[in-house]
């Protein structure tokens, strides 16, 4: 207070208020959490803290203390179920006068796994022994009725409890086999839900049910070969409407006896195959009544074997077509266009004009009272040709030894080739031959597509371009060379000199000319001649007549 008034004289210090967090215990002690606590139903478990000496404990169920000894330093839980769901708190309090410490448990009970006593039914089909009653077993089939169709849990397969409390499952459940006690078997399953941890248990009974063998000659089922073109004998078939034509009900196929008792892999839909065994397996609730074969048999394709081009002779019509034999039906179509036209049902037919044409091949197969056709066809094309017809012959005549050329000019629908004086050939593609001798040849012409073969007989006349009639024998006599087939008549022969006057006329049969006129020799000089043939034909030409 100074003079009425209140002087304020003000200083400050900073200082440090710390919390005691050791007053928080684990009262779970399971190394997972501090205050959380999940456990199965039927599980028993222990809350608990350290024992201290002179300190009290206070035990709360939902903040309800409970009636216990105060140095109690646990909690047992036992075999809890849903009502035991709580929060459980410890308070401990010590003699040393230090904080009390608290600690929670939040108790979570988790529901069990279904787990229902089963049985599976098995078919005594196994092929080591027939109805001994011991068979394979795929336990994980049973899942279903275990769990009561829960799915995300863990199946594990015991014989016996001894088995169980040794931890010693089945190795191998989806192909067991009941070797311990034949035909009725019961095996304990552990059931275990992964997500939880929760475990439960159950028993399940193996029952083996005695069948007949079913002859592999009851279902047969016939399917025609896919493409004949790959040479492997395959077909496509419909397994479900196998399925549908069985015997038996509630079918499904396997491709072994094994997956047919396991139930694993099974078959469904279109399956392609070169011919196969299956296993029909009938079942109700999941247990087998009944397993029998079905073959698959692939039968082939007819093959078609005609050639791809034909030929229609037009001079010999008409066309014979034959087909191999050995097939149920025989159809024959002209195509046109998109449509298809039928021109016979026979091993054979006659065809008289040239175009597209296809030829169908089916073999038939009696199946289970039901007729299955195997049809394949081909198409085939064919060309009209004919025998050739002589235009002319071209006959070009350089002189008599051998450098004679003829052209052979024929007309026709056909591909020709042609040969001289033999039949036989060699043919060759050209039409002109040369470097030919004077004289008479015969020229063949072959149609190519074998509509046969003409022969035509061409003269090709030769003669010297010189001749020397001095007596010594040699070129003596100038003569045509080539007409001595001819007769008198069918040829005529003249000479000229250089201003046309007639000297000479010959007939093909004669010696020749030995260069006299009027018995007197004529000198060096060119001369000229012309040959008139039987058709009306001239050669004309000139020579020398040398002295």
């Amino acid at each position: 207070n100074q003079a009425g008034k209140t002087l304020s004289c003000t200083n400050f210090k900073d200082f440090e208020v710390n919390s005691d967090n050791d007053n928080e215990i684990d009262i779970i002690q399971n190394n997972q959490s501090t205050t959380a606590l999940s456990l199965c139903k039927g599980d028993t478990y222990r809350l608990q803290y350290d024992t201290i000496p002179g300190a009290t404990y206070i035990w709360s169920v939902n903040g309800v203390k409970q009636n216990l000894p105060d140095d109690q330093h646990y909690f047992d839980l036992i075999n809890v179920t849903a009502d035991d769901q709580a929060t459980y708190e410890l308070e401990v309090n010590y003699s040393s006068g230090i904080c009390s410490k608290n600690g929670i448990a939040a108790l979570t009970v988790l529901s069990l796994p279904p787990a229902i006593d089963s049985s599976l039914q098995q078919c005594d089909i196994d092929p080591s022994a027939y109805n001994d009653g011991v068979t394979a077993f795929n336990l994980n089939q049973a899942y279903q009725n275990i769990t009561n169709n829960t799915p995300g849990l863990r199946l594990t397969f015991y014989e016996s409890r001894t088995e169980l409390n040794a931890e010693y499952p089945i190795a191998n459940p989806t192909n067991y086999r009941n070797t311990a006690s034949p035909f009725n078997q019961t095996i304990v399953v552990k059931v275990e839900n992964p997500n939880t941890g929760c475990i439960a248990f159950t028993n399940l009974t193996l029952n083996v049910k005695s069948i007949p063998v079913v002859s592999n000659s009851a279902s047969r089922y016939y399917q025609c070969d896919n493409d004949i073109t790959d040479n492997v004998l395959e077909a496509t078939f419909d397994l479900e409407a196998i399925k549908n034509a069985s015997s038996i009900s509630n079918t499904h196929l396997y491709g072994s006896i094994r997956d047919a008792l396991a139930e694993e892999n099974e078959l469904n839909g279109d399956f392609t195959s070169t011919g196969a065994t299956l296993y029909e397996r009938s079942e109700a609730n999941n247990n087998c009544e009944a397993i029998q074969e079905v073959q698959l048999i692939v039968n082939p394709l007819p093959e078609v074997t005609i050639e791809n081009v034909l030929t229609l002779c037009l001079n010999n019509l008409p066309l014979r077509a034959s087909a191999q034999p050995g097939f149920d039906r025989y159809n024959w179509y002209r195509l046109e266009g998109s449509n298809q036209i039928a021109i016979g049902n026979q091993q054979n037919v006659e065809i008289n004009q040239a175009g597209n044409y296809r030829l169908e091949l089916t073999t038939t197969y009696n199946q289970a009272g039901k007729t299955l056709s195997c049809t394949n066809f081909k198409d085939f094309e064919v060309n009209a040709s004919t025998e050739a017809k002589l235009l002319r012959f071209d006959v070009s005549v350089t002189d008599n030894d051998g450098n004679n050329t003829v052209e052979v000019i024929v007309e026709g629908a056909g591909d020709y080739e042609y040969a001289i004086n033999n039949i036989h050939g060699p043919y060759q593609d050209d039409n002109t031959f040369r470097n030919l001798a004077g004289g008479f040849i015969d020229v063949y012409v072959r149609d190519k597509n074998g509509c046969g073969v003409q022969m035509y007989e061409v003269a090709v006349l030769g003669y010297p371009k010189f001749f020397t009639p001095n007596g010594d024998g040699h070129n003596d006599y100038w003569k045509v060379k080539g007409l001595n087939k001819l007769s008198e008549n069918e040829v005529s022969i003249f000479i000229f000199n250089r201003f046309g006057k007639l000297l000479k006329q010959l007939k093909s049969n004669e010696l020749g000319w030995d260069g006299m006129f009027h018995n007197k020799p004529l000198p060096t000089d060119d001369y000229w001649f012309k040959i008139i043939l039987s058709n009306g034909r001239e050669i004309k030409g000139h020579f020398s007549l040398k002295r």
